[in-house]
């Protein structure tokens, strides 16, 4: 796998390891991963037997401890 930022999965073994430490069925955020300057969240969507994801991405603002954040965003551990 290619970089695309400092922070993206490089290794097929790392992306198995960060998949098996999120939930199933639970939103996932990343902060970074695809593009420096941005945070990406995805939502699993059911419907009966159909899986599907919303994904959205938006600019990250400067990093300012003060600054509300409306989300919860992995710990810098899992980067």
């Amino acid at each position: 796998m290619r970089a695309l930022t400092p922070y993206s999965v490089r290794d097929e073994a790392g992306f198995h390891r960060r998949c098996a430490a999120k939930r199933p069925l639970q939103p996932v955020c990343e902060r970074e991963e695809y593009a420096l300057g941005t945070v990406c969240a995805a939502f699993p969507l059911i419907a009966g037997e159909t899986a599907a994801t919303l994904a959205v991405s938006t600019p990250w603002p400067e990093r300012n401890d003060s600054a509300p954040l409306s989300i919860r965003y992995a710990p810098e551990s899992e980067r």
